[in-house]
């Protein structure tokens, strides 16, 4: 992939009397990994909710793949037929029970040890 993914000029979004996000000038290459940083309240949220469409500019411009993505939006973000259902079929099956030591040793990340002499202290 060449060229430019997302660009935006002057970008910015007011609500009410507060900028959300103001003057965002950037370009992100097509097939890049980039990360978008930042402190609570910093308009990360706001930039993606205009780059995918669900909002609109107050200022500035922003294009993805060329197209605004607002104004062309089946081009941005195609969707198939399936997509537009409100609802979906889940299939649930009940899973196995397990005991409360199982769950919390089985948590995403946990490892801490269950050593009997550790006792809180360093």
């Amino acid at each position: 992939m060449t060229g430019i993914a997302v660009r935006t000029e002057g970008l910015g979004k007011r609500y009410g009397r507060n900028w959300a996000l103001s003057d965002c000038t950037l370009e992100i290459p097509a097939g890049s990994v980039t990360a978008l940083v930042g402190p609570n309240g910093a308009g990360k949220t706001t930039l993606l909710h205009l780059v995918i469409g669900l909002a609109a500019p107050t200022d500035g411009v922003v294009e993805v793949l060329g197209h605004a993505p607002r104004g062309d939006a089946k081009t941005v973000l195609p969707r198939s037929d399936s997509s537009r259902r409100t609802t979906r079929s889940i299939a649930i099956s009940p899973s196995p029970r397990r005991s409360s030591s199982d769950a919390s040793s089985t948590r995403a990340g946990a490892t801490r040890s269950r050593s009997p002499a550790w006792n809180g202290s360093d």
